[in-house]
């Protein structure tokens, strides 16, 4: 289990920090978009029934609640409640290294191509 120890709103960003030390930085209308709640998929296809339209690019900064294992955003344009299971959020980070992940796309080869 993943335990979220504090977030906080940084526009366009929700910066998540976990009990080991990680930060993970994740987009506001991402985390809106990718809500799971019974109201924003579908229960038997799983597909989203949010439209993404509904809302502006820019999202006002929400409420937000960290309790745990879990975080739960209020969102002000919709008073929408998204909550988020923070090993399930910890699987859709990115790991804070771009400098590495840059290096190993330069390294690579597609096709027997070496890359630009």
């Amino acid at each position: 289990m993943m335990n979220i120890r504090s977030v906080e709103v940084k526009q366009p960003m929700l910066q998540v920090h976990w009990s080991d030390g990680a930060t993970r930085a994740f987009p506001l209308i991402w985390l809106r978009d990718n809500c799971r709640c019974q109201d924003c998929l579908h229960p038997y296809t799983r597909e989203r029934t949010f439209d993404l339209l509904s809302v502006p690019e820019q999202l006002s900064s929400p409420a937000v609640n960290a309790c745990g294992e879990t975080l739960e955003i209020q969102w002000q344009e919709d008073a929408h409640i998204s909550r988020f299971e923070g090993d399930w959020l910890r699987r859709q980070s990115v790991a804070d290294e771009p400098a590495s992940a840059a290096k190993s796309l330069e390294t690579r080869s597609i096709a027997g191509t070496a890359a630009l």
